[in-house]
């Protein structure tokens, strides 16, 4: 049974013997291998990258490039060991769990082999050893202002056979990382069911690092960790590091000067500051509530002027310009951290990444037979599949896992009586739709998709649209 794994595992990273370069250009792409107990190497790989550019092909550049890195298999297709680590150094011969080298492209694990992904200039390829499958955690940020951090892996989770085209389909999912042991800094804590931890985000102070690990019955990890420069920033003045909230530190509370509300003319002297109503002042004409509230801290305003202090001058109604948030006021994220989001779309249909940067913004996607996208970061629907859809500035990426369907009829099957009709309709069209009857004297349909019975029989009425043809097949009786 475990030699049936291993050709299986074999199988899956076989490795072209050949390799074709088209429109060759130099460029970059990030490789990480972790080995069981530590990282082996961690940097970048200078390549001629062509769009049938491989991981195989740059694993064979990364060797040919640094003599301290050995990987024997590249060329076998069956990756055994890499500087002394070799596959199977934890399972035993009557247990059933694979334990050897995995990669993962972007965060993602992909469901080919290392020959048949293709990489593009600033990917970023991890090779790591663990437990089959092991699971390659993104960590989501939404909540880290609350003290929470939760820590997901885009994993298999099903496959069937389709019967049309007679292909393996693989179905993947979000699945939570549970039970992983998460150190941030030298504080260690546990993931629970949902993949999270919960801490005190107080205690810590400028950059934070983040490392994850798990073990499995047999001693092997099976997560794979992060890079030694991961992890997220809670000051609101690291440049260059990216927000996570959308309060940017960039509002200069200093100039909206409040204290020119002047409340010292509220005729402190009557030491009921109810009666004074210095709210009629209407200082809130100044209208700081136009600054983000997070950094303007009216509080702080010190309205000593108002002589005595007994005036209350927090009658100036600092409240409207929206309460001050609490510490801190801004949360940034390592440069190289990646943001996963998912979206839906229809074949030919597109939408927009709206990803901006005072540094040039690179497209890239994983599967160009399944979508597509073009410089400004507008994606297409090809075909019906998933595909990944990577923003990227230097190390910092935003990921689209795009799912492409299409359109879908409101029947597949209908049964009508002579004389009947019954309104076939599309959703997900896209463009112009062409309705046909294959019997027209069982069942005629319209140009809007009218459906007629005509006598007793079956005929089937083809639906074109968005270049795919669907069926719905007509019963009269």
């Amino acid at each position: 049974m475990k030699k049936f794994i291993s050709v299986v595992l074999a199988a899956l990273m076989l490795v072209s013997a050949f390799a074709i370069s088209v429109s060759a250009e130099a460029g970059n792409v990030s490789v990480r291998i972790e080995g069981a107990q530590k990282n082996i190497f961690e940097g970048e790989v200078s390549l001629d990258i062509t769009d049938e550019t491989t991981v195989a092909d740059v694993l064979t550049a990364l060797v040919a490039e640094d003599d301290t890195i050995k990987i024997t298999g590249i060329d076998t297709g069956y990756i055994t060991e890499i500087n002394g680590e070799k596959a199977d150094q934890f399972s035993k011969p009557d247990d059933y769990i694979y334990d050897g080298w995995q990669y993962a492209v972007n965060g993602e694990a992909p469901s080919v082999g290392i020959s048949g992904m293709n990489v593009a200039e600033g990917d970023e390829i991890v090779l790591f050893y663990g437990d089959y499958p092991s699971q390659v955690p993104v960590m989501d940020t939404d909540k880290l202002e609350q003290g929470v951090l939760t820590f997901e892996s885009y994993d298999y989770v099903n496959g069937y056979m389709d019967d049309e085209s007679g292909e393996w389909i693989s179905e993947y999912d979000w699945c939570p990382v549970v039970g992983a042991t998460v150190t941030l800094n030298t504080d260690s804590y546990t993931t629970d069911e949902n993949g999270a931890i919960s801490f005190d985000l107080s205690k810590y102070e400028e950059f934070v690092t983040v490392q994850i690990s798990r073990i499995s019955v047999n001693g092997a990890p099976n997560v794979c960790r992060f890079g030694s420069d991961f992890g997220f920033d809670v000051t609101s003045d690291e440049p260059g590091s990216e927000e996570v909230t959308t309060e940017p530190a960039t509002t200069e509370p200093a100039t909206t000067e409040p204290v020119t509300t002047e409340p010292a003319t509220t005729e402190p002297a009557t030491t009921e500051p109810a009666t004074t109503e210095p709210v009629t002042t209407e200082p809130v004409t100044t209208e700081p509530a136009t600054t983000e509230p997070a950094t303007t801290e009216p509080v702080t305003t010190e309205p000593a002027t108002t002589e005595p202090a007994t005036t209350e001058p927090a009658t100036t109604e600092p409240a409207t310009t929206e309460p001050v948030t609490t510490e801190p006021a801004t949360v940034y994220v390592t440069p190289s951290a990646t943001f996963t989001f998912e979206k839906e779309v229809f074949v030919t249909d597109t939408f927009k990444i709206n990803f901006t940067s005072d540094n040039k913004v690179k497209f890239t996607t994983n599967k160009k037979t399944v979508a597509r996208v073009n410089s400004k970061g507008v994606v297409r629907g090809v075909k019906a599949g998933k595909a990944i859809i990577t923003a990227s500035v230097g190390k910092f990426k935003v990921r689209y896992i795009v799912t492409v369907k299409n359109p879908i009829l409101n029947a597949a099957k209908k049964v009508l009586k002579r004389g009947k009709s019954f309104n076939l309709k599309v959703t997900g069209v896209i463009g112009n739709v062409r309705f046909t009857s294959a019997k027209k004297n069982i069942a005629t349909v319209s140009s809007n998709g009218k459906v007629t019975a005509k006598k007793k029989g079956t005929a089937v009425i083809k639906v074109t649209a968005n270049g795919v043809t669907l069926k719905c097949k007509i019963i009269v009786r």
